[in-house]
């Protein structure tokens, strides 16, 4: 287990992290490097719920998988790689998909999130002793 620093949140391998109100689609950590490296997957079907990676995929499906890896730098500053993959069927919709849908989405989710990275560490650096 590990804790999401200053967040008070535990999370281990295979925990789920819900993502929606109603609790039908979920991230699942499915890798785990406390401090170093998290994995994240979640595995959608065609209207969007997410469903169990471990049983038998839908006939139409988006099964994605996202990386966080932080690196330290002898400076003392720590860098975030974040990479991602992503496997969907029908394989024919997927690029009308991810050029309509996804890259928008990601880009402007990974700005907020690195936004909201950016001042909670400037924060903390401003709260640390010393």
């Amino acid at each position: 287990m590990w804790c999401a620093w200053g967040s008070g949140q535990h999370i281990a391998l295979g925990d789920r992290l819900v993502s929606t109100p109603d609790g039908g689609t979920w991230f699942e950590v499915a890798a785990l490097e406390p401090e170093g490296f998290l994995g994240l997957r979640t595995s959608l079907g065609l209207r969007g719920r997410s469903y169990d990676a471990a049983s038998a995929r839908p006939r139409y499906y988006s099964d994605s998988l996202w990386g966080f890896l932080l690196t330290e730098h002898v400076s003392g500053r720590t860098r975030l790689v974040v990479s991602g993959y992503a496997a969907a069927r029908p394989v024919l919709a997927v690029p009308l998909g991810n050029l309509v849908v996804w890259e928008p989405a990601h880009w402007l989710m990974q700005t907020r999130q690195f936004r909201q990275l950016k001042r909670r560490v400037e924060q903390g650096a401003t709260a640390a002793p010393g």
